[in-house]
């Protein structure tokens, strides 16, 4: 997933927000977000466009916790 995101020039958070629909658990949506974020064109929206794809308040913040690490 790396390489396809790095090499078509990153990704937009709305991209991004696409292909978590796709993804059946927030685990596995945010390992996606997680993946993509060195790689987003809108880092400043990120955060809130991306965490609300998730069901769950705990994975929003999980998200968050590594933003902030990152």
């Amino acid at each position: 997933m790396k390489i396809a995101i790095g090499a078509c020039g990153g990704i937009t958070t709305s991209q991004l927000v696409q292909l978590m629909q796709y993804l059946p658990s927030d685990d596995d949506k945010l390992e996606l977000a997680k993946t993509a974020y060195g790689y987003v064109r809108d880092p400043d929206s990120y955060s809130t466009n991306v965490g609300e794809a998730f069901s769950y308040d705990d994975t929003q913040a999980q998200l968050h916790a590594y933003i902030h690490r990152y």
